[in-house]
């Protein structure tokens, strides 16, 4: 159960980075790092991933970057995306 993926979406004057990094352990251990607005969604986050994961030791890294104009947008959670 070891593995890296990392994924990129922009959208209304902002981009976020989803880097996930695993380690095969018997328990299961998740560390999750979110920018300061999103802190808020981190026991949605840990909920997502202990629905998915049965053990192992799980980092967890979003990143969100304001557009080139300097602006940045609402964040929404696409509950429906994100299921999938």
């Amino acid at each position: 159960m070891t593995g890296y993926g990392r994924g990129e979406a922009s959208q209304g004057g902002y981009k976020i980075t989803v880097e996930l990094s695993s380690v095969n352990r018997r328990q299961s251990e998740i560390t999750v790092s979110l920018p300061r607005p999103l802190e808020t969604l981190e026991p949605r986050v840990r909920d997502q991933v202990n629905q998915r994961i049965a053990r192992g030791r799980l980092n967890v890294k979003v990143s969100w970057h304001a557009g080139e104009d300097g602006t940045v947008a609402r964040a929404r959670v696409n509950t429906v995306l994100a299921k999938a």
